[in-house]
């Protein structure tokens, strides 16, 4: 409320979180920082999450300023999980950092020649 403040006094924004999901946890954050939810598929980050995490809730209260990328670092390097903006689907991922899913390449012949395709996981 901007009627309870005065001027020059730092305001910022207060998260807490009651057993929240990883997902939904990082998403309230990007948001908080104006990032459009459009580019945010939130489907696909809990999808990942339930496959890696599935019983794992966060609970904290951010109560002090900090910079919103410490923020997500803080729950992204616990939980092994990385995030970054896809140019070429225009949105941001989020992936869970294993050895356990390995990726895989074929080999495949045509009318060209070979090619090598790869796969991620």
């Amino acid at each position: 409320r901007t009627d309870s403040h005065s001027a020059g006094d730092s305001v910022f924004i207060c998260i807490e979180f009651d057993g929240a999901n990883i997902a939904t946890a990082l998403q309230e954050l990007l948001l908080s920082v104006d990032v459009p939810s459009s580019i945010i598929p939130i489907a696909d980050w809990l999808s990942e999450v339930a496959a890696w995490h599935p019983t794992d809730l966060i609970t904290g209260l951010y109560d002090e300023p900090m910079d919103s990328d410490l923020a997500i670092i803080r729950i992204l390097e616990p939980y092994l999980m990385q995030m970054w903006f896809d140019p070429v689907d225009r949105e941001i991922k989020l992936k869970a950092i294993s050895n356990w899913v390995a990726s895989s390449s074929t080999v495949s012949e045509d009318d060209a020649g070979a090619q090598l395709k790869f796969q991620s996981w």
